[in-house]
């Protein structure tokens, strides 16, 4: 036998040393990089939901026409073509402040998400479907407020309402269930004020949807009362961290 030294053993030491050190620094990084991940997936998913928003809410511009010379053209009918557009200036205004509303809603469930999965994407969409119609009711009421359709175009932008609310909390159900897709330090106080705020939608356009047909102003009325009770700052619109739960831990009542 040979008295010289085998270099294959000590290369296969240093090869499993080498191996073992990897391991551990993928160990270390890994949390790291999975953090990383689950933040860009999410991020990806509300820059899209905004960009449909922006979309939306750009489009219900095209509702405002502008008087032309032929129809106007004098200083006079001018003025009167601007007044008598009233009803497209309140539909406007409306459906600008909802889907506002909407939007700094959709805001506030991102702040406590942490991870998205397949239903919350599917979820999500739905959300984005029912925000892409609002311009359709918008155009609608604009067209018939204060004429004898008015009703029936007030009753159609209730049912849009309606199931834009039921979408939401579809969506907020699925990512509080279980807690796996919110952050680790969302308060259960947080999660019982989101969760008693949008249950309160439902439950309103349901009875907006009602006085429709018997008082169109009225239910007007609901859908900017509406707008205002979500525009109030309360404990589920304030920023996660600031809250004044004493307890951290996460609700999984579901």
């Amino acid at each position: 036998m040979s008295d010289r030294p085998d270099i294959h053993d000590g290369a296969t030491d240093d090869l499993a040393a080498s191996c073992d050190l990897a391991e551990f620094e993928v160990r270390e990084v890994s949390p790291q990089r999975t953090a990383t991940r689950l933040l860009r997936e999410s991020s990806r998913v509300e820059a899209f939901s905004d960009g449909v928003f922006a979309i939306a809410i750009t489009l219900l511009v095209l509702t405002l026409a502008v008087p032309t010379y032929e129809k106007a053209s004098s200083a006079p009918e001018l003025r009167r073509a601007l007044l008598d557009q009233w009803p497209t200036y309140v539909a406007f205004v409306i459906s600008f402040l909802t889907i506002l509303i909407m939007w700094a809603s959709h805001h506030n469930i991102f702040s406590l998400i942490r991870r998205v999965d397949h239903v919350f994407l599917l979820l999500n969409g739905l959300v984005l479907m029912g925000v892409t119609l609002v311009p359709f009711p918008t155009q609608l009421l604009a067209s018939h407020l204060g004429h004898p359709g008015g009703g029936v175009a007030a009753e159609v932008y209730c049912i849009i309402a309606l199931f834009i609310s039921f979408a939401y909390n579809a969506l907020w159900y699925w990512a509080r269930r279980g807690g796996h897709l919110l952050e680790p330090d969302v308060s259960p106080q947080t999660l019982r004020a989101v969760t008693r705020q949008y249950a309160v939608a439902p439950a309103v356009y349901v009875v907006a949807l009602g006085l429709a047909l018997v008082n169109v102003w009225a239910s007007i009325a609901i859908f900017i009362g509406v707008s205002v009770y979500f525009a109030i700052p309360t404990r589920a619109t304030v920023p996660l961290g600031e809250d004044a739960g004493e307890d951290d831990a996460v609700d999984l009542a579901g």
